[in-house]
């Protein structure tokens, strides 16, 4: 038996809200461990790559080359009234001959843009100017009666 004046010593809550913290912590910092074996969930990060992609430009895309070593433009009356060269772009091979058909109802001539390459002088009604193209490049034109009349030859 024990003695009358023994008693065993009482925790007070202070102490268990301590210890029940302290658990409380232990439990937590288990959970969200990132160690190889542990059983917690912890989320991973995965590096991103930031690529920044091209703005596209306003340039139209190349045509692809007509066959054959002969090739025709016409020179139309549009339905508004104006004049226009049809195709507007051609794309042709080295050694290309062109052949401009005037099928309009009014004079023309095909000159290219640097005044030199080739020029047609006055097509009239029904007429027609040929070109061979020899060398590989881009060849601007235009009508120089009716300047608002433009046109291009890539030769590859």
């Amino acid at each position: 038996m024990r003695p009358e004046n023994t008693r065993l010593p009482r925790c007070s809550a202070p102490a268990w809200l301590c210890l029940l913290v302290a658990a409380a912590l232990v439990l937590l910092s288990a959970c969200g461990s990132d160690t190889p074996g542990s059983t917690g969930t912890a989320a991973t990060l995965t590096p991103t790559t930031v690529v920044q992609t091209p703005t596209p430009t306003s340039a139209q895309p190349t045509p692809t080359p007509a066959p054959g070593y002969t090739q025709v433009v016409l020179i139309t009356d549009n339905s508004n009234g104006s004049f226009g060269f049809t195709p507007p772009k051609l794309a042709i091979r080295a050694g290309t001959t062109v052949i401009w058909k005037n099928r309009s109802s009014a004079p023309h001539t095909v000159t290219s843009d640097d005044g030199t390459t080739f020029d047609s002088g006055t097509v009239a009604v029904g007429g027609t100017f040929h070109f061979t193209f020899k060398t590989a490049g881009t060849f601007s034109y235009h009508c120089n009666i009716h300047p608002y009349m433009r046109s291009v030859i890539i030769v590859v």
